[in-house]
């Protein structure tokens, strides 16, 4: 499910602050 990929990146990236 392309859905689940995208929640997964999602959660990474809220995992590790992007800045």
């Amino acid at each position: 499910h392309l859905t689940e990929g995208k929640l997964t990146l999602w959660k990474s990236d809220l995992s590790r602050p992007q800045i």
